[in-house]
């Protein structure tokens, strides 16, 4: 069987073809005698080597010995351990599955799937997983023990399988190298398909282990026999140290015990206890087959009890703890009672009734009167209220261009309402009333102003009745119809009365003039107004080249400038500094005003603060009258008055008090005089606490039943501890039920270390055949093998290390080679051997088992750059190996082999040019893997 064909996706590196239908690297003809692959290293040949073994074994050999070898730590291995395609722009691209599709001659189909990107690393990583398909025809999923058993029959070894066919670039030195001498006995075992005698030779191995089953077992018997004997001699000194004669003097004092345990437990009392006793109870006296048990079961029981009072004596504990509480509290409630009767005789005689209904009376009357200066001050705050808009409407009557007639009688009423204010509230304003003077209010100014308005108003009142005069001429003369000139004198006013302000045609908002029509008037000037021009406009359009209205206009508009010219000096010489004046009086009366406001506030605030503290005051004083009654009451009764009290029955009570906490100081605990509140204090943490719903009686009731079982328990767990006295070590209690049959115990066991010294003898013999079987097979058909030794000697030209020798031992299997030298001292080469050396040897063995196996019914050996490190000779003689294989009985064993050397391939191409050959050339590599070119 040979493979033919295999198509590559996704796998390291290989990418996806995007030249193929199924987007897959296909290389074909592979079944041809020899095929090979050369190219620059990185661009794919181990790939390809890598694809088919993983398709075939669900394995990378090359990655999984970084793992074994712990070429890298964990987290590295992780990212390492790629399987799939890694795009250079792109990196892992998820959706993209992993797949190899090998066929065969047969007509098989494997074809194996994954979409993880790397291997499994351990048992326990379930994150990796891939697919495996078989089958002519239909694929089916199968296992990959099934895919191996269409090869090897008689065996899932995956890397024996790897070693018979493929040589890579790890494993050509990791097999003599790497691998240990045993583990290479194993791999050569299995391709001499020899598994049972080495399967035979691995069991009996175990058992030839410094600490195998056998001897560990022979030990633990010598062990067990020898504590027997112990636990014999140890018994038996164990009861003459407590004075017993044998066994049966020990069972009959134990039963001693324990029928006192029974006595106690058969006690009336004992029911109180509220206490399970049955397990110390038993139906049949104590023999040597249950006393082990009873004396565990007492001694379990004894920790059981013992816990059992500790938690009765706990509960005692705590309800004493609990009386002393009630005690203290009934103390310090009486402490309570003595310090009241102190502190109320010591009030009576410290405080005067009288003086403080004196107090209190006087307290009343100033509150009266703090009552009426808030009364006058809240009625001051109402009249002030009057005058909070003096001034500020005066300047509805006042424009730009007139003062109304109504604005001078008005401030004369607002005149006047400041001085009122200033009489009103002089006290507030901290002013002598009786020689106020108005400093803002100059009378003479004001009078002079007001005349300069009148004066300003006549004059433009007679320019106006001019004006209309004119006006009336200009319409008679004028040939526009009478609505139009209604319409140019209605716009002219409004014009001529909004001078200044004017930007446009309030008519149409126009305000663009440049056109010829307006800029050709007579008398027009770019720089004027827009409201100069608009009345030049209309002048215009009334006189309509009229000279009579032309003289009209002029005359007219000589008016409207100077009525414009008194609009100004009304404005400047009225209006602006009345303005400004009538401000200063605003913002002085403003000021006055909320001096005013401010200062009845301050004055009712402080009459309320003094009337609280006056209430205060008071109250205190009734709290004290109070207290004096209450204290009266509490000594004497309400019969007894005040002014009967003799001041002895006073200081008897007080002296009776200090008495009692002389004698009871050190009761109380108290390093100093006690505090009503510290004693109240207390009783109250007493009484939510500890003493909250608990009845004092109940608890010395309690105390007592307590005692009572202590007695019964006592008795007991006394007893408990006699019985215990005689029990024995721990180490002695497995063997006393067995106590009278240890001798035949022991003789039992003697007899099974016998048998297992029979099984080491013969496990020892045959071990020695087995391996001398194992020796014989290695040097009928190993040491001497033709074709290893032939490979060997002719790739490797040595002038001493020619002859090789395959070697097998307990430890394992080794290389050596003959020198020259007279002693004939053996080498061992792995150890020796240079990297070239190493490869040419692994080479040999390669090529001479797999030529000869019979092992797999793959007729194919694939090699991986076998001739890294080799020079010139080296690589020639290898070429001439590979064609003598061609040439010889082996010629159905086709080779697949790859070289990064450019030479090597061309003058392997030379040399096999009259064989059936087919090269795999990769010439470049693009983004999604190599550029493959086959040269038949």
């Amino acid at each position: 069987m040979y493979l033919s064909k295999v198509k590559i996706k996704n796998f390291r590196g290989y990418g996806e073809n995007e030249s193929s239908s199924d987007r897959c690297f296909v290389y074909d003809e592979l079944d041809s005698p020899l095929v090979i692959f050369h190219g620059y290293n990185g661009f794919g040949k181990t790939s390809f080597f890598e694809a088919v073994e993983w398709c075939l074994t669900d394995n990378v050999y090359r990655l999984e010995k970084f793992y074994q070898e712990k070429t890298y730590q964990a987290n590295e291995l992780k990212r390492s351990h790629y399987l799939k395609f890694y795009h250079p722009k792109h990196g892992n691209i998820e959706r993209r599955e992993i797949f190899v599709e090998l066929l065969f001659t047969n007509g098989l189909r494997i074809v194996r799937k994954s979409t993880n990107n790397v291997l499994r690393t351990t048992e326990r990583d379930t994150s990796y997983l891939s697919k495996v398909y078989m089958g002519t025809s239909d694929l089916v999923e199968v296992t990959n023990e099934l895919v191996l058993h269409q090869f090897i029959l008689e065996t899932k070894d995956k890397e024996a399988f790897f070693h018979t066919h493929m040589l890579g670039q790890e494993s050509i030195s990791d097999f003599l190298r790497n691998n240990s001498p045993a583990k290479r006995r194993d791999i050569f075992m299995h391709l001499l398909q020899e598994e049972e005698l080495n399967n035979a030779y691995q069991s009996l191995s175990k058992y030839q282990a410094k600490n195998n089953s056998l001897t560990i077992k022979y030990s633990e018997l010598s062990k067990i026999i020898q504590n027997l004997q112990n636990f014999k001699i140890g018994i038996t000194d164990f009861m003459k140290k407590l004075n017993f004669e044998d066994m049966a003097h020990y069972i009959r004092a134990i039963n001693e015990d324990y029928n006192k345990i029974k006595l106690i437990l058969s006690r009336s009392d004992i029911k109180d206890l509220e206490y399970n006793f049955s397990l110390l109870m038993i139906e049949s006296n104590i023999g040597l087959n249950n006393c082990i048990k009873y004396l565990q079961t007492v001694s379990v029981e004894h920790q059981r009890v013992s816990l059992f009072r500790n938690d009765l004596n706990s509960k005692y504990e705590e309800l004493l703890r609990l009386s002393k509480r009630f005690e203290r509290a009934s103390l310090l409630e009486e402490a309570k009672k003595h310090l009241q009767r102190s502190e109320a005789a010591n009030r009576i005689k410290r405080e005067n009734s009288n003086l403080l209904m004196k107090e209190s009376d006087e307290i009343n009357r100033q509150i009266i009167t703090t009552e009426t200066g808030v009364k006058s001050i809240q009625n001051k705050k109402e009249s002030l209220a009057d005058y909070k808009n003096v001034f500020t409407l005066l300047s509805r009557f006042i424009s730009n261009f007139d003062v109304n007639i109504q604005f001078w009688k008005e401030w004369s009423e607002e005149e006047e309402k400041w001085n009122k204010f200033i009489l009103d509230f002089s006290s507030e304003l901290n002013i002598n009333s009786k020689t106020l003077e108005i400093e803002d209010i100059n009378k003479e100014w004001f009078r002079e102003v007001e005349e300069r308005s009148k004066n300003l108003q006549r004059r433009k009142k007679q320019l106006k009745e001019n004006l209309e005069a004119i006006i009336s001429q200009k319409d008679s003369v004028s040939q526009l119809n009478k609505q139009y000139q209604e319409a140019l004198n209605h716009v002219k006013k409004m014009v001529n009365e909004n001078f200044l302000s004017i930007d446009k045609c309030p008519v149409c908002l126009n305000d663009d003039f440049s056109n010829s029509k307006y800029t050709s008037l007579e008398g027009w000037e770019d720089s004027s107004t827009t409201a100069e021009k608009l009345v030049l406009i209309i002048d215009s359009t009334f006189s309509a080249g009229n000279e009579q209205i032309a003289l009209i206009n002029s005359r007219e508009k000589k008016v409207n400038d100077n009525i414009r010219a008194l609009d100004y000096q009304f404005l400047k010489e009225v209006t602006e500094p009345l303005n400004l004046r009538l401000e200063s009086i605003m913002t002085k009366f403003k000021q006055q005003y909320d001096d005013v406001e401010k200062q009845l506030n301050k004055d009712l605030n402080t009459y309320s603060e003094l009337k609280s503290s006056l209430i205060l005051k008071n109250n205190d004083i009734k709290i004290q009258i109070n207290r004096i009654q209450e204290s009266l009451i509490s000594l004497f009764g309400s019969e007894v008055k005040l002014e009967e009290l003799e001041a002895s029955s006073l200081d008897d009570i007080i002296s009776k008090s200090e008495e009692w906490f002389t004698l009871n100081q050190s009761l109380l605990g108290f390093s100093s005089n006690l505090t009503f509140s510290e004693i109240e204090s207390e009783l109250t943490m007493l009484r939510e606490q500890y003493l909250n719903g608990k009845d004092y009686a109940i608890v010395k009731k309690n105390m007592e039943s307590i005692k009572s079982k202590f007695v019964v328990i006592d008795d007991l767990i006394g007893s408990m501890k006699e019985i215990l006295n005689k029990k024995l070590p721990d180490e002695y209690e497995a063997v006393m039920i067995r106590y009278e049959k240890l001798e035949e115990v022991i003789k039992q066991y003697n007899d099974e270390k016998l048998q297992i010294d029979y099984y080491r003898t013969e496990v020892n013999k045959w071990h020695g055949k087995l391996l001398g079987k194992q020796r014989q097979i290695v040097k009928e058909r190993l040491e001497n093998h033709p074709i290893i030794s032939w490979v060997y000697e002719t790739i490797n030209p040595h002038p001493f290390h020619k002859r090789l020798h395959i070697t097998n031992t307990e430890r394992g299997t080794n290389f050596i080679g003959e020198t020259q030298l007279e002693d004939k001292v053996d080498l061992y080469l792995d150890q020796i051997f240079s990297a070239a050396q190493l490869n040419i040897l692994a080479l040999s063995i390669f090529l001479g088992l797999g030529l000869t196996q019979r092992y797999s019914q793959l007729q194919q050996l694939f090699m991986d750059d076998p001739i890294q490190s080799m020079d010139d000779v080296n690589i020639l003689a290898f070429i001439d190996v590979l064609r003598a294989i061609m040439d010889s009985r082996y010629s159905n064993k086709h080779i697949v082999v790859s070289t990064h050397d450019e030479n090597f391939a061309q003058l392997l191409s030379i040399k096999m040019r009259n064989r059936k050959m087919v090269q795999y050339r990769i010439v470049g590599y693009t983004e999604e893997g190599p550029q493959i070119e086959k040269i038949q």
